[in-house]
C-alpha cells in the first residue's frame, strides 16, 4: 500500500474516533518537519509521521532527523508525536499516550 492509500485510510479511522484532524500539505511554504496528520484530541495536540507500510522495519527509521527533532520538541511541550506505518500501533501509542 502507497503512504498516500494509508494516509487516507488512517485519517478516515481517526475522524471516526473522534478529535479534529487535518492533513498537513507538503509544500514549500510548511514548516519542515511537521508530521503528515495534525490533531487536537481531548485538547491534545497531535501529530503522526506516517510511512507506508512495510517499507521500513521500524517506522522511526525512515524518518529524516528534522522530523525527529521536531517531534521530540512536540512531545517535550506536552504535545503528542509518534510515526507509524500499522493503524493498530498507531491507535495503541495514541490512545496509550492520551491516558498518560
Amino acid at each position: 500500500m502507497l503512504e498516500s492509500a494509508f494516509s487516507t485510510k488512517v485519517l478516515k479511522k481517526l475522524r471516526a474516533e473522534g478529535g479534529c484532524w487535518r492533513k498537513n500539505p507538503v509544500s514549500k511554504f510548511g514548516s519542515a518537519g511537521v508530521a503528515d496528520l495534525v490533531g487536537c484530541v481531548k485538547g491534545r495536540y497531535v501529530e503522526i509521521e506516517l510511512k507506508a507500510p512495510g517499507k521500513y522495519h521500524h517506522p522511526l527509521v525512515g524518518c529524516s532527523e528534522i522530523q525527529l527533532a521536531h517531534g521530540r520538541d512536540v512531545n517535550s511541550n506536552g504535545g503528542i508525536w509518534l510515526a507509524g506505518d500499522d493503524w493498530d500501533e498507531i491507535s495503541a501509542q495514541l490512545n496509550e499516550m492520551l491516558r498518560s
